[in-house]
């Protein structure tokens, strides 16, 4: 019997998960553990050095569970007592994995890529009379929906919702591999072995790896294992799939969700395959992907905040060939490499950068070409509007995530939005 439950960070999926816990588990105390206190009914609240007093006199952690909050990182110093006494924590959607999902799991991660191919995964399923749904780092939380025992569950993971994880997935996905996290974990290495947590639990599971986790792997793993690279070269699709999946990036992430699907053996696939260019003609994309949200005052506005990292920046500029693109830039500086955003970027007099955040500070080798450095995300908005003109585009695709006071992407595009 469950007695005590905390609950550890109070963002997103913390605010969705207290009411999950509650119902499910109506008789036990629940704590609260945050930054800052918070007053709800029936919940204690403590902050963060409150709460690690209380836990080192804490003596039930047989009849207790701790719930982390993805944003909770490893260093952290209660997660760093938990480890140091073998006690377990996992996110609330590890925890609705392992008790309340359907059997049948389709894990997608990667550095990028990872939420279109979720999203491509559960449409073309439920085009094709499967009940799918997809949940978790794609913005949806998965514990009040309703479902049957024949339903596929599609769940986006992020390396800090897998790092300690306790389910069981059929299917892991790894859709790339860079280095945008080691603030967070630490190494390349420990990083890479979070993404593949899932396989490393279920020696079962069926994985479909980009090549880029190679040389990160610590351990070899027993599952039966694909490399996308090399599936896709054996993939032939229908000429008449629509042209926006005829081209990268959208091109990689249908295929990277039909090997995906194969691979399940969840559907028959030949006819799935036949049927796909019908299946492709309702994809409406992403929120905040690569979104047309106005074209006001003639520039053409486009939402891509889910690109956190500078390799995703570049795929979104390259879908703007011979543009003059003003390109809002910048966010959390977490130590990763600009080195390909610059080359890439070049003497181009089409692109201009605009940049705020701590990131901003690492942009030093574009001075001089076209780059605009501003203290508040705010006014590199009304900056990127007052050097354009007419006909210019309008990117917010930041290649960083966001940072205080901007704590998730949906505040940085919704001021977008609003401006």
């Amino acid at each position: 019997m469950i007695r005590d439950i905390f609950i550890h960070g109070y963002g997103i999926e913390g605010k969705a998960a207290l009411p999950y816990f509650q119902k499910k588990h109506p008789e036990a105390t629940l704590t609260l553990i945050d930054q800052n206190h918070h007053v709800i009914d029936g919940v204690k609240s403590l902050d963060e050095q409150e709460a690690l007093d209380f836990l080192k006199r804490h003596e039930q952690f047989d009849t207790s569970l701790y719930i982390r909050s993805p944003g909770v990182p490893p260093t952290n110093s209660i997660i760093q007592f938990l480890d140091e006494n073998n006690i377990q924590h996992e996110t609330a959607l590890s925890y609705w994995l392992r008790h309340d999902a359907p059997e049948r799991i389709i894990t997608v991660t990667g550095s990028k890529g990872k939420s279109t191919t979720t999203a491509l995964i559960a449409h073309i399923l439920k085009q094709a009379g499967h009940e799918a749904f997809m949940a978790g780092n794609v913005g949806i939380t998965p514990f009040d929906k309703e479902f049957s025992n024949q339903a596929i569950a599609i769940i986006e993971a992020s390396s800090f919702q897998l790092f300690d994880c306790h389910y069981m997935s059929n299917v892991l996905i790894v859709t790339s591999m860079y280095d945008t996290h080691t603030d967070w974990h630490g190494t390349m290495e420990d990083y890479c072995e979070a993404k593949l947590r899932p396989a490393s639990l279920n020696q079962n599971c069926t994985c479909l790896l980009s090549e880029l986790t190679k040389p990160f792997t610590k351990t070899q793993l027993k599952n039966k294992t694909h490399w996308i690279e090399q599936e896709i070269e054996t993939l032939t699709l229908p000429n008449t799939i629509p042209d926006a999946f005829k081209n990268n990036p959208l091109a990689l992430n249908l295929k990277t969700a039909l090997l995906a699907i194969k691979l399940s053996g969840f559907t028959n696939f030949d006819t799935l395959l036949e049927k796909i260019p019908t299946y492709l003609e309702t994809f409406t994309g992403l929120d905040h992907r690569l979104e047309t949200i106005s074209t006001a005052m003639g520039r053409e506005w486009i939402d891509d905040s889910l690109a956190t990292i500078p390799e995703a920046s570049i795929l979104a500029l390259q879908q703007f060939p011979d543009k003059t693109v003003h390109l809002l830039l910048g966010g959390k500086d977490r130590g990763q490499s600009y080195k390909s955003f610059f080359d890439f970027v070049g003497d181009t007099p089409l692109i201009h950068v605009h940049a705020s955040g701590p990131a901003k500070d690492v942009m030093s080798p574009l001075n001089g070409q076209n780059f605009y450095s501003y203290d508040t995300f705010e006014a590199a908005i009304a900056g990127a509007y007052q050097t354009s003109k007419e006909g210019d585009f309008i990117l917010f695709s930041p290649g960083a995530p966001s940072e205080p006071p901007y704590y998730y992407y949906h505040v940085r595009s919704k001021l977008f939005k609003e401006f």
